[in-house]
């Protein structure tokens, strides 16, 4: 694991990526004692001051890695720190524990919170469209080989969440025809159409129980893989709705919040966004993919 520390550097991140991720998420959630580590999927708790991005992206080449890492960045530091409610995420992961299939409804509940903080990302910084593009380019290639092996066991609830993840992204892929499985999901777009428009997490976490109790009358296993995964304890206590426009700020400082003392010269104008230590260090230095 990596925790925002350079001389901590493990061989699998190089010293320029770690130095961006950590500045890139410290400045969107405005929290100066953030800590970045690996995991095997995305998170942000808050509560621990903590921020992991997925190992998935480890042994791709060094800029799809850089930009798979940055929009686990992206959906964690500017979606989940501000936009996820942390009580719709507790009610809805105990409810799912109880669930016939409980793999799926983590899964498909975390896939959906992703795309739903996607379009909130998008719609804040545009900038961002152009790493989200490399990760479903990568997801896409990845997903489609893996969707193909588990139709091919008969894993029908992995195959679902991989369509439904197809729904969301556009991406097509003819394998799931022989079973006629895009034909058994066409009553869940009303209810998919819904969570991308959906304001918070709530409604999302309702979609998905919904969904579940269509997807429990037939599917008779649950997924073998967790592709997507919400963890306890994610978001945020005081969540904002999917379209507010004002500034992200805390409402007051955190109990382990460190205030840095400002250098001469660093001051920020009301408004001004300081930019990232990489990018103020060397002009010579990536630009990095914002």
């Amino acid at each position: 694991m990596f925790v925002g520390k350079i001389s901590m550097l493990e061989d699998k991140i190089d010293a320029m990526l770690q130095m961006q991720l950590v500045d890139l998420a410290r400045m969107f959630t405005k929290r100066k004692e953030l800590e970045v580590e690996a995991a095997f999927h995305a998170d942000y708790e808050e509560r621990s001051a903590r921020m992991t991005v997925s190992q998935f992206w480890w042994d791709y080449p060094p800029l799809d890695k850089a930009a798979g890492m940055k929009s686990d960045v992206y959906l964690r530091g500017i979606g989940t720190a501000w936009f996820t409610s942390a009580e719709a995420v507790k009610s809805y992961l105990k409810g799912s524990q109880q669930a016939s299939l409980p793999k799926l409804a983590n899964s498909l509940f975390a896939l959906c919170e992703d795309m739903r903080l996607e379009r909130i990302c998008r719609a804040r910084r545009p900038g961002t469209t152009r790493v989200f593009a490399v990760r479903h380019r990568i997801y896409g290639a990845f997903f489609g080989h893996k969707l193909r092996a588990h139709l091919s066991k008969g894993e029908l609830a992995d195959a679902v969440l991989l369509l439904i993840y197809g729904w969301f992204t556009g991406a097509e892929w003819s394998a799931a025809e022989s079973v006629g499985l895009n034909a058994r999901l066409t009553s869940l777009y009303p209810i998919l159409e819904g969570i991308e428009e959906a304001e918070h997490t709530a409604q999302v976490a309702a979609g998905c129980e919904e969904m579940m109790d269509s997807l429990s009358y037939w599917l008779d296993r649950d997924a073998s893989s967790a592709y997507f995964w919400m963890q306890p304890g994610g978001g945020v206590a005081e969540p904002l709705p999917a379209r507010y426009q004002g500034e992200l700020k805390r409402a007051k400082r955190l109990a382990n919040d460190d205030v840095l003392p400002e250098q001469d010269g660093e001051r920020q104008l009301p408004g001004q966004e300081r930019l990232p230590t990489w990018h103020r260090e060397s002009s010579d230095r990536s630009p990095g993919l914002l």
